[in-house]
């Protein structure tokens, strides 16, 4: 089975997905996980 490359819909980033269908993309999980702490409620 050949990976392929995946486009982020939300912010455009590209990358190769160990599973095969990613709910979010690296990029987009990162960014809401720093915003998450900031705005922690």
């Amino acid at each position: 089975m050949v990976l392929k490359k995946i486009k982020c819909k939300k912010c455009g980033y590209e990358w190769i997905p160990k599973i095969q269908k990613p709910k979010s993309c690296p990029s987009c999980k990162q960014y809401q996980e720093k915003k998450s702490h900031v705005t922690a409620r």
